[in-house]
């Protein structure tokens, strides 16, 4: 067996260090999920960890639908979150138009996993170079198709991460992108 994998349970406390960075001020955070999974239970238990060592409230929400997704939003604005986290999903890459307008309308700073939810206004992300995960695949797909045994090739991960922001969006939400995030965006939204 072989293949790639895009999990990212990991990556969390450097999206919420980030977040952070954006946003210093907040002391309660939201993190939204899709359905619950082995990966989800690491991601949270990964973010409490890293709210903890910062001194946040942590309020986790596992949605299955973007009304679910509405509702959550409204219980962390209730609970006086500062910000998001939305969660790699790939049910929410296809609903990210109206995550982003959810997000705006709540007035929640948020941190998306890819680059396309910034693109379509929201604050920023930091996830997979996807554009360079498959270049991954299809080297590996020559692999395979030079004769290597898929089961002898290792499961690739993602090398390359990117933070993208939307300088609009942090202008429209009050805030300033600090020196120390533009130096490390790979890309500013204009």
């Amino acid at each position: 067996m072989t293949g790639f994998s895009l999990e990212t349970a990991e990556l969390i406390t450097k999206v919420l260090e980030l977040l952070h960075e954006m946003v210093p001020r907040f002391e309660s955070i939201a993190l939204v999920f899709g359905t619950r999974t082995e990966s989800t239970e690491l991601s949270q238990h990964n973010a409490e960890m890293a709210a903890n060592e910062l001194g946040l409230k942590l309020s986790a929400f596992h949605v299955d639908s973007i009304q679910e997704f509405e509702t959550a939003l409204a219980t962390a604005t209730q609970q006086r979150a500062g910000a998001l986290i939305v969660a790699a999903e790939p049910t929410f890459m296809r609903q990210r138009n109206q995550i982003v307008e959810l997000s705006a309308r709540y007035r929640l700073p948020a941190i998306y996993p890819w680059r396309q939810f910034v693109e379509a206004g929201g604050l920023m992300s930091y996830g997979p170079d996807i554009a360079d995960v498959y270049r991954q695949a299809g080297r590996h797909a020559a692999r395979v198709l030079d004769g290597a045994a898929p089961g002898d090739l290792p499961v690739q991960f993602p090398t390359t991460f990117e933070l993208i922001i939307n300088r609009k969006t942090a202008a429209a939400l009050n805030l300033t992108i600090s020196r120390f995030l533009s130096a490390l965006a790979n890309h500013v939204i204009e």
